[in-house]
Order: C-alpha cells, then structure tokens, then sequence
C-alpha cells in the first residue's frame, strides 16, 4: 500500500507514547527546538492548542502543560485573547 507524502509528515510528528519522558515534555522539547533553529521567529504566534493536539496527537492539556513549560522559559507568552507567541530564539542566560 502506497502512502500519501501528508500522512508521512504528519507521523513524524506523533510523539512516542512509550518514551521514557512524558508527553508535555516531549512536546516542550520539539516546540523548544523549533523557537530554537529558527523555525518559528521572535513575535511569531504558535498555532493554537486544538492544532497543536492534533498535530502531535495529544490532548489540549498536554499541550497546554508543554506552553506553561515553555513559558516559565520565556521562550514563548501567552497574551489573553490573542495566543501565544515567541518572545526569543534563545533560552535566557
């Protein structure tokens, strides 16, 4: 059976649900590297949570968990009733 070039792309960013690390880390970590390599830039606005759950396949809580984490990094803000945007390509020192 042939797959479709989409449904490649959207199993590689499924996480691994038997990992040793829980869920919100592991999608922490793969956010935390694209606001790192620049793949998503200062004053950029993340998808929402509903995207994000989908596209990793996880709940709206996980999501929202990874965010807080990213967050208390000040990697990223939240800003009520707007989302949640960049605010630095590079962890603080």
């Amino acid at each position: 059976m042939k797959r479709n070039p989409s449904d490649i792309a959207a199993s590689a960013d499924r996480l691994a649900p038997l990992e040793r690390q829980p869920l919100n880390i592991q999608v922490a970590a793969r956010l935390r590297a694209e606001i790192l390599t620049g793949h998503r830039l200062p004053g950029e606005k993340l998808p929402n949570e509903l995207d994000l759950s989908g596209r990793y396949a996880v709940s709206r809580a996980t999501i929202r968990e990874a965010i807080g984490m990213l967050v208390f990094a000040g990697l990223v803000e939240r800003r009520h009733g707007s989302g949640t945007y960049v605010t630095r390509g590079h962890p603080p020192a």
